[in-house]
């Protein structure tokens, strides 16, 4: 899990493109496992939005049904909702 979670956080902290479109938590883009840190915190650099919880989950069940929302970044440099199942993104974004 570690070693996943390490590519994750280094392909997206090393991606230009969507470092400039998250919010900075301790010079770094906004991007944490399961919680980020308070609004309140001291590494913020304000503001503490756009950022990234994500979780990883290494079950597989195939009964399991899975819904969601993903942002894909076009070579525009701005982000579009990916439509999926429920708790899709808006149409603009």
């Amino acid at each position: 899990m570690q070693v996943l979670d390490g590519l994750l956080r280094q392909q997206i902290r090393g991606d230009p493109d969507m470092a400039v479109m998250l919010a900075e938590y301790k010079g770094k883009p906004a991007f944490f496992y399961l919680k980020s840190p308070q609004d309140t915190d001291s590494g913020w650099t304000k503001p503490c939005f756009p950022r990234v919880d994500y979780g990883i989950d290494m079950l597989y069940d195939p009964e399991r049904k899975a819904g969601g929302s993903r942002a894909r970044l076009p070579r525009t440099g701005k982000a579009t909702p990916s439509h999926g199942t429920r708790g899709s993104l808006p149409p603009t974004l």
